[in-house]
Order: structure tokens, then sequence, then C-alpha cells
């Protein structure tokens, strides 16, 4: 199993969370949002052996939307994200799934970094500035 789908979204998406609240003082999900949409573009560069590169990308960009909106009104909506995320990281790699498949997963997977950096930075960065 290749460990660079696992590791750099979580990070991606912990990293854009942390940064953006650092420079807003606040640990609003918008912003971050539009930046790693505009960062999965960078998926592109992906190993040609995954598929479809722009299928990759819009599993991506998918997965991004439907893994933050749906927190405006369900306030536990992280919590599903990051548990499918993790559920699925076990899976991804035995089988050979489409390319908008792996995308959804690596969305999911910044996403539940998104979540993870603005809880991070909202209790530990915010608070003690």
């Amino acid at each position: 199993m290749p460990v660079w789908p696992i590791i750099i979204p979580l990070t991606v998406g912990f990293s854009i969370a942390c940064i953006f609240g650092i420079l807003e003082n606040s640990s609003s999900l918008f912003k971050p949002m539009i930046c790693l949409i505009v960062i999965s573009f960078l998926l592109y560069l992906s190993p040609k052996n995954i598929g479809n590169r722009y299928e990759l990308i819009g599993g991506c960009i998918t997965s991004i939307i439907i893994g933050i909106i749906p927190q405006l009104v369900f306030f536990v909506w992280f919590v599903i994200v990051i548990l499918a995320w993790t559920s699925q990281t076990i899976y991804v790699w035995r089988y050979n799934f489409p390319a908008f498949r792996i995308g959804i997963w690596i969305g999911l997977g910044s996403c539940s970094g998104l979540f993870i950096g603005s809880f991070f930075a909202h209790y530990f960065i915010i608070i003690h500035t």
C-alpha cells in the first residue's frame, strides 16, 4: 500500500486549517475548503497507473464539497467523514478501484485533515495567542 495518498492529503488539510487559523484568527472552514479545491488540481501530477486524472480530480473535488458543506447543518458531520475515510483506508488499495473512487478517498482524507487542523488551530493556537 502506498503511503502518499494517506499522509499527504491529511497533512495538507491539517496545514491549511492551521495556516488559515493563524492568519485569520478564526476556525472557519470556507476559505480552507476553497484552497483545498484549488490544490486538488495538483492531482493531475499523480502517477499514471491510478487511472484517468480528470476523474481523480473530479472525485476529490466532489468529496471535498460533500465532506464540508453538510457541516453547516449537521454539527457532528466531521466524525462521519473521519470515520468513513479511516475505514476506507484499509480497503482502497486492496482492490482495483476506479480513479473517481480513489479521488473521493483522497478528498475525504484532506477533509479529515482540515477538520483535525481546524480543531487544533482553534483550541491550541488561537486561544493561546
